[in-house]
């Protein structure tokens, strides 16, 4: 109901101006505007969470899915080749290459032994 919505909507800008160096507010907020149809302030508030101060991987693979979601790609191919950059694990890197198609997950053994 827009009741809802807008209690929603408060309690989530009560909790950005907390948390403004975490992404999740932003990503929350995103999705409450894809889920109410306004999908330019979804993709702002996702484009906000990527400026937060801790953005770390898993956010992003969050943003990369949202992006795609709301037909985003260019938004989706940019921030995924920002986590090409980074220092990912290797359960990152599986996540990576299932966005994009490649393989660059090493296999599971080990290489120098």
């Amino acid at each position: 109901s827009q009741g809802q919505y807008e209690a929603a909507l408060a309690s989530y800008k009560t909790s950005l101006s907390r948390e403004a160096q975490s992404p999740a507010p932003y990503i929350r907020m995103g999705d409450l505007f894809i889920a109410s149809g306004q999908l330019t302030s979804a993709a702002d508030e996702y484009h906000k969470a990527l400026k937060a101060g801790f953005i770390d991987p898993d956010s992003m693979f969050e943003i990369v899915d949202r992006f795609r979601q709301i037909g985003r790609e260019i938004d989706a191919q940019r921030v995924l080749g920002q986590l090409k950059g980074m220092n990912l694990n290797q359960d990152q890197l599986r996540k990576l290459d299932q966005r994009l198609g490649t393989n660059l997950a090493s296999p599971t053994e080990e290489k120098n032994l």
